[in-house]
């Protein structure tokens, strides 16, 4: 079980190791999750606990103001990394393509 499990990482580290640019979608996956935990009003993602500065952002601002300055920023954030995959496989043909 263990061979197995580190059969599989060694594979997907080689994977990305040899295409980088997924690296990006991979991100734009997981702040994909978190964009929907605010939006749906997930209590794991909107109640930050511990001594983290979202706590004091937390207090500062408000649930519900934190939740849409959160909405916002992951979702500027998810922009970012599904425009960087596609930038970056690509390959640069967007710049000597003639319009």
């Amino acid at each position: 079980m263990k061979e197995q499990s580190e059969n599989i990482i060694n594979q997907f580290s080689q994977f990305l190791t040899l295409n980088p640019h997924y690296g990006y979608l991979i991100a734009a996956v997981g702040f994909a999750i978190f964009f929907l935990g605010y939006l749906f009003r997930w209590n794991w993602v909107i109640n930050p606990e511990g001594k983290t500065r979202s706590v004091y952002v937390y207090e500062v601002l408000g649930a519900e103001n934190m939740r849409k300055l959160m909405i916002v920023v992951t979702g500027i954030v998810v922009f970012i990394c599904v425009g960087a995959f596609f930038l970056s496989n690509s390959n640069g043909d967007f710049l000597t393509s003639k319009l």
